[in-house]
């Protein structure tokens, strides 16, 4: 990779900088074929067929898709749903059993902007915190915090809790069981630490989607707006 000389200062740069190419010892036509296949699949690529694909060991593959999805996460935090929101309660975990969570089952919350049309917008799915949910619902403070930073101050919102709704009448329901079959059809044995982010790329694609805006050229962009980050820091925030 060549080096671009300031003619002031004499600072020298790589093309890479700023991004999540940035000091990667991978090839850069390996990178965009990443971006590439992340992009062009409808169900994604997970690690093990990436380092196939690419002939790089399967830790280097799960570290270019946790940098790629981190800067969808970031897209995503920075993007608030606005007009008229309905949140919708899901579970995850296993076959609905009732309403109630068990050890190996957890609440998300499915954000869903409708607008003037009363035609879908905009869409996020988030974990709730272990810390604001009990054995049988979801804690206000949970719908507060997804407010605060996932909703825009002038939106109306509207929560339908499972209890008292049809599954057929929640707005962000139907969305949220397209993206359960999508992660359970691309990837395998995915544990909680870095879940959230799968959930964010299926909300991304989704909504890049509805906007008629194309995926590849959509992600580079992000990509090359994403500061670099390391392995130790990604692997610690989960």
């Amino acid at each position: 990779m060549p080096l671009y000389q300031c003619i002031n200062c004499h600072h020298q740069a790589s093309l890479t900088v700023g991004t999540i190419m940035e000091s990667s010892s991978t090839d850069l036509r390996k990178w965009f074929t990443a971006l590439f296949l992340v992009s062009s699949t409808e169900s994604g690529i997970n690690a093990l067929r990436l380092s196939n694909v690419l002939q790089v060991t399967y830790k280097t593959a799960w570290l270019m898709l946790r940098k790629i999805r981190q800067s969808i996460t970031q897209a995503d935090d920075a993007a608030k749903l606005s007009g008229h929101v309905y949140i919708d309660n899901a579970k995850c975990g296993k076959p609905f059993t009732g309403f109630h969570y068990e050890a190996d089952e957890y609440p998300v919350l499915v954000g869903a902007a409708i607008d003037d049309q009363q035609q879908l917008d905009c869409i996020k799915i988030q974990m709730v915190d272990k810390s604001h949910y009990d054995e049988f619902q979801v804690l206000s403070v949970a719908i507060d915090c997804f407010c605060e930073k996932h909703i825009d101050l002038d939106a109306a919102v509207t929560y339908s809790e499972r209890k008292r709704m049809k599954r057929k009448d929640m707005k962000g329901y139907p969305v949220f069981r397209i993206a359960r079959a999508w992660m359970k059809r691309t990837y395998h044995g995915l544990g909680q630490v870095h879940l959230q982010h799968y959930w964010n790329e299926f909300c991304w694609r989704f909504n890049t989607k509805l906007r008629n805006l194309p995926l590849f050229e959509s992600m580079l962009k992000l990509c090359v707006a994403t500061s670099i980050t390391t392995y130790a820091k990604l692997v610690k925030q989960g």
